[in-house]
């Protein structure tokens, strides 16, 4: 069962989903657009020096690829609806999390790209328990429609 946040809650939360996707955004764009033209033409449009718009173009090939988290960032801030994010996330060939040995080594992070990314999402209020678990759910189905 989801339980419903009081309505000044949803919207920090949609709002500070919106916040970290522009910075995401940003990034891409500004990455884009030095490849269309110059680092230093980018530079002069948005008013900063060219070793702002390098450090920029740095951090954005860190971000290249959306992962399971920015889905569900993108679900919160109202880019993706509720049946587009469980097809994407249902088909998402997740990284596998690594096996240990030793309980003191599963004190982790978590995985980039595995499912503990929709885990932290259910954490961090992004989506709510019923929608993990239609994730949660569909992903299973296509695992076995896949034969895994």
């Amino acid at each position: 069962m989801s339980t419903t946040l009081p309505p000044p809650l949803a919207k920090l939360i949609e709002d500070k989903a919106r916040a970290d996707l522009s910075r995401l955004d940003l990034l891409r764009s500004v990455k884009a657009a030095a490849e269309a033209s110059s680092q230093v033409e980018v530079a002069e449009l948005l008013h900063v020096s060219q070793p702002y718009v390098s450090n920029r173009i740095k951090q954005a090939k860190l971000v290249e690829d959306p992962q399971p988290y920015e889905m569900c960032q993108r679900f919160a801030a109202h880019q993706l609806d509720r049946a587009e994010l469980i097809s994407v996330l249902s088909r998402w060939d997740y990284v596998d999390v690594p096996v240990t040995s030793d309980l003191a080594d599963d004190l982790r992070f978590d995985t980039p790209g595995s499912f503990d990314e929709v885990e932290a999402a259910y954490r961090d209020k992004l989506i709510d328990a019923d929608l993990y678990d239609d994730i949660l759910n569909g992903h299973d189905e296509w695992l076995t429609s896949q034969g895994h």
